[in-house]
């Protein structure tokens, strides 16, 4: 939309770009992280639920079950989601600078789509570390 110039026109239209196009953008971003996240945990139990039927029998999903209501507590599930908006909202922001601030027609845009990935990327990893270090500093 930059290298169209249909920012630009919004612009003069007198229409917030960032109104129209930013906020909408990282709120879906931030919800479907946060719906991935919970599909994913879905998945994984049920595919553990399978593995321990299919290893050690049909009466294996009750322990299965009560492993995992002893060992996985309601808190990390929070945990998770909390982090996943974090990642979410990231993202989103990222990809919106960079894309608000393209230049150079196709190739520009290539470059920035090169660009977001790799600071969605950093900003992740860098994102995770300060969770992983702040939930051991206050014991979680």
């Amino acid at each position: 939309m930059v290298v169209a110039e249909e920012i630009e026109a919004m612009q003069a239209m007198a229409m917030n770009p960032v109104r129209f196009l930013v906020v909408p953008r990282v709120l879906a971003t931030l919800i479907m992280m946060v719906l991935l996240t919970v599909i994913a945990d879905l998945v994984i139990c049920v595919g553990g639920f399978l593995a321990a039927r299919w290893a050690m029998g049909p009466d294996a999903y009750v322990a299965f079950w009560e492993t995992v209501r002893s060992s996985v507590a309601m808190f990390d599930f929070a945990t998770g989601l909390i982090q996943a908006a974090v990642f979410g909202t990231l993202i989103g922001l990222i990809a919106c600078y960079e894309g608000l601030s393209v230049r150079g027609g196709a190739e520009g845009v290539g470059q920035a789509t090169t660009m977001t990935v790799v600071y969605s990327l950093i900003a992740t990893i860098l994102a995770a570390c300060v969770f992983t270090v702040g939930f051991f500093l206050f014991g979680i």
